[in-house]
């Protein structure tokens, strides 16, 4: 089990361990100041905000350095901020003394990481009581089968154990009151794990990076989600009706590269569609499609026009002919990505009575695209011609 440090940090060393973590873990490899999303104002205000909550313990500011590092909306830091702050406390023992301020913390925060240690196996479930984070992520862990007893545990990261391919139904029976949970980047875990069906109060679930088919009805218990992560899961994965609207409280939705509005599934397109309109407090969704027909549901669901950031045309093969003022009514899309579309021969751009056509999709410029005036709140533009 890792040690907490004896001394936290000042508010000074507190930001500066947070903006270079180089080297302070074997799972980061980069300066968390290179990530994109830091150069944002809002983004790195909200980054000392979260520094600030982890009440200046260098293993906490590793550990959930680790899980923001790829984060790259306000609502996302926002939420971490409201996370981090029902458990913290830190302002209780200012003035006590520094000493004793770390002793409480420590024993408030019960942190468990051993990320990058090549463990193919699960650290003693008997010693998991009382722990209330746990990180084991980039591992070599292959199965989770003997349940752990941790009705204490709340966050749980289990990102790229990359063989990864069992996890018993019964693994997460002990864990009633788990928020966090990350399975991302397991490649191998191509079936639902059913247990987490019974995780009543998780509010954050990372499935992206795996292989899972379909999400089953039974997921809808899960009420109190907040989060959840579907992208880069390239096996088309099917998301049953009726799923999305019991997520009542979702905020963030991501399946970009998962593809579940296939062509081929055009009435699950429509109505998955109009289920997610159904989300009152969803703010940030990110999607590909594949063809014009689901392309067309988005653009008919106004309601979601103020929550796509990110959409991904690939391997469209039903159309040669693409006019991008279409997406324009995507008031928040700030990364659009064309990609392996070998049909497609001409992108349109038309505004104030002037139009203009580029023809052959080999030749289609980011910066014409990026400079359509309507499109003020897009940064990133990916044609990929291959």
């Amino acid at each position: 089990m890792s040690q907490i440090p004896s001394m936290a940090c000042h508010d000074s060393e507190r930001w500066s361990l947070t903006d270079s973590l180089n080297g302070v873990s074997p799972t980061l490899n980069a300066n968390v100041s290179q990530i994109p999303s830091m150069s944002h104002p809002n983004i790195r205000d909200l980054a000392q905000e979260v520094a600030k909550e982890c009440g200046g313990l260098p293993l906490a500011l590793v550990t959930i350095g680790c899980a923001m590092a790829c984060k790259t909306t306000c609502e996302e830091w926002k939420y971490a901020i409201e996370v981090l702050r029902r458990s913290s406390a830190t302002s209780i023992f200012q003035g006590m003394g520094e000493e004793i301020a770390c002793t409480c913390e420590a024993e408030k925060w019960k942190f468990f990481v051993q990320a990058g240690y090549q463990l193919t196996k699960v650290p003693n479930v008997g010693k998991w009581r009382g722990i209330k984070r746990m990180s084991l992520m980039d591992n070599k862990i292959g199965n989770l089968r003997e349940a752990p007893n941790c009705p204490d545990l709340q966050t749980l990261f289990l990102r790229g154990n990359k063989p990864l391919e069992v996890i018993d139904n019964d693994f997460f029976q002990f864990m009633c009151v788990l928020k966090v949970l990350d399975l991302s980047e397991n490649i191998g875990i191509t079936e639902f794990p059913m247990g987490i069906s019974k995780l009543v109060s998780l509010e954050y679930l990372d499935l992206s990076g795996t292989t899972i088919r379909e999400l089953p009805t039974e997921l809808r218990a899960l009420k109190k989600l907040k989060c959840l992560g579907l992208q880069h899961i390239d096996n088309r994965i099917k998301i049953p009706r009726g799923l999305m609207p019991g997520f009542s409280k979702l905020e963030i939705l991501r399946m970009y590269g998962s593809y579940p509005f296939d062509e081929a599934m055009e009435d699950d397109n429509e109505c998955l569609a109009e289920e997610l309109q159904c989300l009152n407090h969803l703010n940030v969704l990110t999607l590909s499609v594949t063809s014009v027909f689901a392309l067309d549901r988005f653009l008919s669901a106004e309601r979601l026009h103020n929550f796509i950031e990110t959409i991904g045309l690939q391997y469209f093969k039903d159309s040669k002919q693409l006019n991008i003022l279409s997406l324009a009514n995507f008031k928040s899309l700030n990364t659009l990505l064309l990609e392996e579309c070998e049909s497609l021969k001409e992108v349109k751009t038309v505004w104030e009575g002037e139009g203009r056509i580029i023809k052959a999709a080999i030749e289609i410029q980011t910066s014409m695209i990026a400079s359509v005036p309507c499109f003020q709140s897009l940064l990133h533009v990916r044609i990929d011609k291959s």
